[in-house]
């Protein structure tokens, strides 16, 4: 049997589908298991025992026509059995079609498209991503057994060479180490920089915990002003650049806490296994991007702004629609979200934790 998962989008969204593949290859061990991504997501799905093959789409292919459709039939002639659409949107539902396998599967929909590109369609009861995903392995068999893990492969080279850079750059492995990530390619999803300083000001005079500022090369800068606000400036990296997502996932791995804005990097360092504590918007819904659904709450937190007003359910999807119309009011209210209630909730986190301990323990 040979199946084909289809997952073009964002880092986080192809980490959670990488639970299929493991899923798949337990009850069906002899199966192929290969999967489409776009090219600059890959990183995080490689060394995944659970996948044969990971086919990637470049910018140039998705840009010029000729070399699109190329991709395309090179991929068809693996004969697959089962392509699985993740996404199911006009442009994975073209690829899926010409792949041409026997059983094409997608969640239902209204849409004219997910009659003529699927031939197995389901109704998705599931809200949380990583169910939602795994639900589509019913369509290869509706008893099969569903596990919703989550996470990434990597190798002992990998996580000692950071832990080297780490060394190198000053970071003392005798002392608790927090990675935060206060940037965002998505504005309405930063927490305000100044909280940020007030946070870490706290947590370097209190706990005296190092702090590393990780950053690719847009946002350095962003990186560098915050370092230049906190006071004790010693406790805090910069300088520790990861060129890839593995080399982000190895240093995550060397932390102890991954504390900050909602995004791919909190993921990353859920599915390499460190406790983290986020910062959302109130439009972040918690039951969908549980990744862990046993330590959601105790190894993993979300902190939202409180609501100024009671709303039942109904209410607050219909404030919810109106604030994704308006992403700038959405971040106004997250800015309602003061340093003081997070850094209450974080210490309770981190001392249940044992990550930092009582004054006189």
């Amino acid at each position: 049997m040979r199946v084909l998962l289809i997952q073009l989008k964002q880092i986080g969204d192809v980490l959670i589908t990488s639970s299929m593949c493991g899923n798949i290859k337990k009850n069906y061990p002899n199966a192929k298991v290969d999967i489409l991504v776009y090219e600059h997501c890959a990183g995080v799905i490689e060394n995944n025992p659970y996948i044969d093959n990971i086919i990637t789409l470049t910018k140039k292919e998705r840009k010029n026509p000729f070399l699109y459709l190329k991709k395309i039939l090179s991929i068809k002639k693996n004969r697959y059995d089962y392509t699985i659409d993740l996404l199911a949107d006009m442009a994975s539902g073209i690829i899926t079609f010409l792949v041409k396998s026997e059983y094409r599967i997608a969640n239902r929909s209204k849409k004219f498209r997910n009659n003529f590109f699927y031939n197995i369609r389901l109704e998705n009861p599931y809200l949380n991503t990583v169910k939602r995903r795994n639900h589509l392995l019913l369509g290869i068999n509706q008893d099969i057994k569903l596990e919703n893990n989550v996470k990434i492969y990597l190798d002992n080279n990998e996580i000692q060479n950071l832990k080297k850079r780490m060394e190198e750059n000053g970071v003392k492995f005798n002392k608790k180490i927090a990675a935060i990530g206060i940037n965002s390619r998505r504005h309405y999803k930063i927490w305000k920089m100044e909280y940020f300083i007030t946070l870490i000001d706290y947590l370097i005079d209190k706990y005296d915990i190092q702090v590393i500022l990780y950053s690719n090369d847009a946002e350095r800068d962003y990186a560098l002003l915050a370092k230049s606000k906190i006071k004790n400036q010693n406790n805090v990296f910069t300088d520790i650049y990861t060129k890839n997502i593995r080399e982000l996932a190895a240093l995550l791995k060397n932390c102890d806490i991954f504390i900050g804005n909602e995004g791919g990097p909190r993921h990353i360092a859920e599915s390499v296994g460190i406790p983290t504590f986020v910062m959302a918007s109130i439009t972040h819904i918690d039951d969908a991007w549980k990744l862990d659904e046993k330590t959601f709450g105790t190894k993993h937190i979300i902190i939202k702004p409180i609501l100024s007003k009671i709303m039942n359910e109904k209410e607050f999807s219909q404030y919810r629609k109106k604030l994704l119309k308006n992403r700038d009011q959405e971040r106004r209210i997250f800015d309602e979200l003061k340093p003081e209630i997070v850094i209450e909730k974080l210490e309770e986190m981190l001392l249940q934790s044992k990550i930092i301990k009582r004054n006189g323990d």
